[in-house]
C-alpha cells in the first residue's frame, strides 16, 4: 500500500502555512518506519469483531539488496549494499527515496548466498548455500572455479525477498565468475608438467621434427591438472621449449605450442602458459625432453636406504652404490652431481605417510643423485628429510610425483620404514 501522505502536499491550497507542509511530510516519515517495522500495518484497523478471520496476513520482506560478486587469486569477494545505503541513479529515484525510505529505521537485515555451477540452481547444479547472516562482505576460497550466484534477505530470517541472481551489465544477464587461481599456484607456473610417473613428457616421433607430448599432471598446493596427450611440430629440428595456454586451469585437451629454446622466462612470464619442458630434437631422431622439474637432491647428513636396509649420509655415496628402491628393488647409482645454493626444507611426517611440518632451512650444496631403472630410492629415516632441496621429488601415497616447494602440510606420501619414496627425474646424462 503506497503511503497516504505522498500526494497530499499538492493538494495544499494556496496560502497554506508552511508548518502543515512540514507536518504532513513527518507524518509521512512516521507512516513508512511504522509500515517497516509493524507486521500487517497496512491492513488498517480491524473494527468489526466478529469478521476479524477475513483479514489477509501480509508479511514485510526487505526490498532488494545490492551485491557484487569477484574472483581474486582463488578467492570470492562478495559485497552487499542495504537499501537504505544505496545510491539512486537517477534523480526520480532520489525522489521516490525521500518519499518512500525502503528500511528508515535501519532494521537490521540477513542475508544468505547461494553458488551454482550453472544458473538454474537446481539439483544439478551443486548448489552450496551460505548464511543466513546480517554480515555484508564474504571471502569464500573456492580456486579455479566458475560459479553463478544469488542472493535474498530477510528481516526476520524466515521470510525473505525473491532471490536474485548476480547478472553484469557487459552481457546485460546473469554470469558466472572465476575465482582464479590460488596465489602460490599462479606464482608456481615456471614448474614443468610432468607425467604420472614424475618423467618429462615430451620425445621426438621418430626422425621428424614432430613433439610428441605425453598425457601430463601439473601439480601445485592443493590443484592437480591432467592434461592428455597430444603432439606440435616447429617444422624444423633443434632445441625447443613446448607450452600451452590454460589460464583457468581446465587441463584435458590444450593446443601446444613450441619456441626456439632461448629464455623459458619468456614464456612463465606469463600466469596463463603451461609450461611442459625442454626437448632437442634432430635428424637422427632419439629426442628426449629434458627440463622436467630439476632433479633429487639433499643437502649432506640425508641417509639414503640401501639395498641391504642399512642407511648412508647421501654426501658419503658413490656411483656403483646401490640403493633400494620404493618398489623394494635394486637401484645402481650412475652418477651424482654437486649443486651449490640450493634452497632446503626440513620435512616431518607421521606414522602414516602424512606431512606434519615443512620448514625452510637455509641454502646448501646438495647432491643429485641419477639412479636406473624405475629412477626411484628411499630417502630420510624416522619419518624426517632434514634438509630436501626445493626441487627433490616425492612419492604421493597413492602414486606420482611432486616437488618439495610445491607439497603442501596434510598429504600423505609413500613411507617405507621410517624412509620416504623419492623420483629422480633428471635422469642425467
Amino acid at each position: 500500500m503506497p503511503n497516504p501522505f505522498s500526494n497530499e502536499i499538492a493538494r495544499f491550497p494556496a496560502g497554506t502555512p508552511e508548518v502543515h507542509r512540514r507536518i504532513t511530510i513527518a507524518l509521512g516519515r512516521m507512516y513508512d518506519r511504522l509500515r517497516v517495522t509493524i507486521p500487517n500495518f497496512d491492513q488498517g484497523f480491524i473494527d468489526e469483531p466478529l469478521n476479524q478471520g477475513t483479514a489477509t496476513a501480509q508479511i514485510t520482506v526487505p526490498a532488494p539488496c545490492q551485491f557484487n560478486v569477484a574472483g581474486v587469486d582463488g578467492k570470492y569477494l562478495i559485497t552487499i549494499t542495504l537499501p537504505q545505503d544505496q545510491n539512486p541513479t537517477t534523480v526520480a529515484l532520489l525522489l521516490a527515496t525521500t518519499q518512500n525510505n525502503p528500511n528508515a529505521l535501519n532494521v537490521p537485515i540477513v542475508h544468505q548466498l547461494q553458488s551454482a555451477t550453472d544458473v538454474n540452481f537446481n539439483a544439478a547444479s551443486n548448489v552450496t548455500a551460505y548464511g543466513p547472516s546480517a554480515q555484508l562482505s564474504w571471502e569464500i576460497q573456492d580456486p579455479n572455479q566458475t560459479k553463478f550466484w544469488r542472493l535474498q534477505s530477510s528481516f526476520d530470517g524466515q521470510n525473505f525477498n525473491p532471490w536474485q541472481i548476480f547478472q553484469c551489465a557487459a552481457v546485460c544477464g546473469p554470469v558466472g565468475v572465476y575465482s582464479g587461481l590460488l596465489r602460490n599456484s599462479a606464482n608456481s607456473i615456471n614448474q614443468a608438467a610432468t607425467t604420472a610417473s614424475g618423467t618429462n613428457p615430451l620425445s621426438q616421433s621418430g626422425v621428424t621434427t614432430r613433439i610428441n607430448v605425453a598425457s601430463s599432471v601439473w601439480k601445485c598446493g592443493d590443484q592437480t591438472i591432467n592434461y592428455n596427450s597430444g603432439s606440435v611440430d616447429p617444422g624444423s629440428f633443434g632445441t625447443w621449449l613446448v607450452y600451452a595456454n590454460d589460464a583457468q586451469r581446465t587441463g584435458g585437451t590444450v593446443t601446444f605450442i613450441a619456441v626456439a629454446a632461448t629464455n623459458q622466462a619468456n614464456i612463465t612470464a606469463d600466469n596463463g602458459n603451461v609450461y611442459f619442458g625442454q626437448i632437442a630434437t634432430s635428424s637422427s631422431g632419439g629426442g628426449v625432453g629434458s627440463g622436467g622439474g630439476g632433479g633429487c637432491c639433499c643437502r649432506a647428513g640425508v641417509p639414503y636406504r640401501m639395498l641391504d636396509g642399512t642407511d648412508r649420509d647421501c654426501s658419503l655415496l658413490r656411483p656403483g652404490d646401490i640403493l633400494q628402491g620404493a618398489d623394494g628393488g635394486p637401484e645402481v647409482i650412475q652418477r651424482i652431481e654437486l649443486h651449490a645454493a640450493q634452497p632446503c626444507f626440513s620435512l616431518k611426517f607421521d606414522a602414516a605417510g602424512k606431512l606434519v611440518a615443512r620448514q625452510y632451512l637455509g641454502d646448501f650444496t646438495v647432491y643429485a643423485i641419477e639412479v636406473d631403472r624405475s629412477h626411484t630410492f628411499l630417502a630420510g629415516s624416522a619419518g624426517v628429510i632434514d634438509g630436501a632441496s626445493s626441487t627433490h621429488t616425492l612419492q604421493y601415497l597413492g602414486g606420482g610425483f611432486v616437488k618439495v616447494l610445491e607439497i603442501v602440510v596434510g598429504e600423505s606420501f609413500s613411507l617405507i620404514n621410517g624412509a620416504v619414496g623419492s623420483h629422480n627425474i633428471r635422469k642425467l646424462q
